[in-house]
């Protein structure tokens, strides 16, 4: 608005051409009026106050002069597009200047500048910008009548019965789902526990190859702690080209929350003699050596075993079983023994 009685001082969207100018105030003309004595233009506000002063033309020094309303310029004025007044308080209106005040100052059944405030028509003395003054009315005036306060409080218990449906459809949803849950856990197969069985085919060729053989996982016992061997043909440390190294290692698992750590029990590990036809127990290994914190998602570093598990030489005439080009070896994990 304007700073003093005067022209308009709005931020506009392009700038004013000069001849629009009041040579008064400086700013673009508030009704501008066209004197007789020199033709110029003026503000209704500044021009008046020269008037009522008894002061002469401030551009010609007529001491006598008469006023009458620019209509064209007044046109000119009310068509340039300017922000709202309310700009600095993030309304993004842009209009016509001659619709301001419509936009500050709506009709009843108008939407106007949001960010203007008003006084509250129940007479509270309190003022809220416009787009908060309906909620004070509604939900928070102390002087709102008996029959708004109802109206209030029947929203609300609609908006409480609402999200309680909502709750409830929640709840549903994750009982259903607990249920599926818990019947996809019963229909899953038993994870292997001991004894365990793990056959070895192409052992030659691992050895060949200079692979390290794992065993599918298996559990110490139901919902126990998740294991797995691991065997080296061709030895490991001081075993390595000489002896068949095995181990074991602690893996994560599904049930480590409720176990308890470090783990610290044995596993006896056997392995088949195709020349003896029996299971020969070979060692127990001893995690009470090397107790395990927690398990690994894979194999990394951490587990109890034998690098001089066998020669290489006895593996080959005692344990390997041959057909053809394909050798065999059997391993069984006996038992685990929690200690």
């Amino acid at each position: 608005m304007a700073k003093f009685s005067g022209g308009y001082d709005y931020d506009f969207v392009d700038q004013p051409p000069k001849s629009l100018e009041c040579s008064i105030c400086l700013l673009t003309p508030r009704d501008s009026m066209v004197i007789s004595c020199c033709g110029n233009h003026f503000c209704d506000p500044c021009i008046g106050r020269i008037k009522s002063n008894r002061k002469p033309c401030p551009l010609c020094n007529s001491p006598d002069f008469t006023t009458l309303l620019h209509k064209g310029v007044a046109r000119e004025v009310n068509a340039l597009r300017v922000y709202c007044p309310k700009k600095a308080q993030s309304c993004n209106w842009q209009g016509e200047l001659g619709q301001v005040d419509h936009h500050l100052n709506p009709t009843a059944n108008s939407r106007g500048c949001g960010f203007v405030m008003i006084e509250c028509k129940y007479k509270c003395r309190e003022k809220f910008e416009r787009r908060a003054i309906a909620f004070h009315e509604a939900d928070n005036c102390a002087n709102r009548p008996m029959e708004v306060q109802v109206a209030f409080l029947a929203r609300k218990l609609e908006m409480l019965a609402t999200e309680n449906r909502e709750i409830k459809n929640k709840v549903t949803a994750l009982e259903a789902e607990n249920t599926l849950l818990k019947q996809q856990m019963e229909a899953r197969p038993l994870p292997p526990v001991p004894p365990f069985y793990f056959t070895v085919y192409n052992y030659r060729q691992y050895k060949k190859d200079n692979c390290t053989i794992m065993s599918p996982p298996f559990y110490s016992h139901p919902k126990g702690y998740k294991m797995s061997l691991q065997i080296y043909p061709n030895g490991s440390n001081t075993g390595t080209n000489t002896h068949m190294s095995v181990y074991a290692f602690i893996m994560r698992g599904e049930f480590d929350d409720t176990l308890q750590w470090p783990f610290t029990g044995r596993v006896t590990v056997d392995i088949y003699s195709y020349k003896l036809k029996k299971w020969t127990q070979i060692q127990v290994f001893n995690f009470k050596e090397y107790p395990i914190e927690r398990g690994y998602d894979c194999v990394i570093s951490d587990g109890s075993g034998y690098h001089l598990f066998f020669p290489q030489d006895q593996v080959e005439t005692e344990y390997m079983f041959k057909n053809g080009s394909y050798t065999f070896v059997c391993f069984r994990v006996n038992r685990v023994e929690l200690v």
